[in-house]
């Protein structure tokens, strides 16, 4: 049931996106187009489409450095800072290496990499926690936050990668002790933070149509 909401909800977003396309930020241009994209992702395999070597962990392997690329250019856009950016790309790319490594020598291609998947996702965090640190010290007092798309894009972040994190982290753990619980945990979480960030994602692209909508009326 989640995971059909969640489908319905990725395709209702990239409309958001395409419909305000041409206005929108080029960040904003590449998750639309990646909206589409984890919309096709999930739809093969929810119809086992993407299975090798009876597994798709190789796929998720490789959608998490997609989502490694375009989460730090997007979080990234958020500061004009050129020695800011830098430093981001400059840790990306160690961190690209080790997943890389990881899926190469260590945890395997055809297995899930959970600790790339956590550094990943750790390194993220820690973005989003940079222009949250950013935020308080620019902020004016009559900024809007919940009408501002790199808050509701920033906070959706947070949320799916607070809670997908720490399921990775326990995952390998966890799916080998045959617990039923665990099968129920494994179909909630991701599922369920998924949609959320998908949900403020939307209302993140949303937030352009008002801009849009006020520019219209302020001429």
């Amino acid at each position: 049931m989640l995971n059909s909401i969640y489908l319905v909800s990725l395709l209702f977003s990239f409309a958001c996106g395409l419909l305000n396309y041409n206005r929108l930020p080029k960040a904003y241009k590449w998750l639309t187009i990646y909206q589409l994209f984890a919309f096709c992702y999930e739809l093969a395999i929810a119809n086992k489409l993407l299975i090798w070597h009876h597994t798709n962990s190789w796929c998720n392997n490789l959608e998490g450095v997609i989502e490694l690329l375009l989460f730090t250019y997007l979080l990234a856009s958020f500061n004009e800072l050129k020695p800011y950016k830098k430093a981001i790309y400059l840790v990306e790319g160690l961190v690209l290496i080790f997943t890389f490594v990881d899926i190469a020598f260590i945890q395997g291609f055809f297995k899930f990499d959970t600790i790339a998947t956590v550094v990943m996702g750790i390194f993220l965090l820690i973005l989003v926690f940079a222009y949250y640190y950013l935020l308080l010290t620019e902020a004016t007092e009559d900024q809007k936050l919940l009408y501002t798309p790199d808050f509701l894009m920033a906070s959706g972040l947070s949320l799916y990668l607070l809670g997908t994190t720490f399921f990775y982290a326990c995952f390998s753990y966890m799916a080998y002790k045959n617990n039923p619980t665990f099968l129920i945990v494994a179909r909630t979480i991701p599922n369920l933070a998924n949609l959320i960030f998908v949900l403020l994602i939307t209302l993140a692209l949303l937030c352009f149509f008002r801009k849009k909508k006020q520019s219209i009326n302020g001429l």
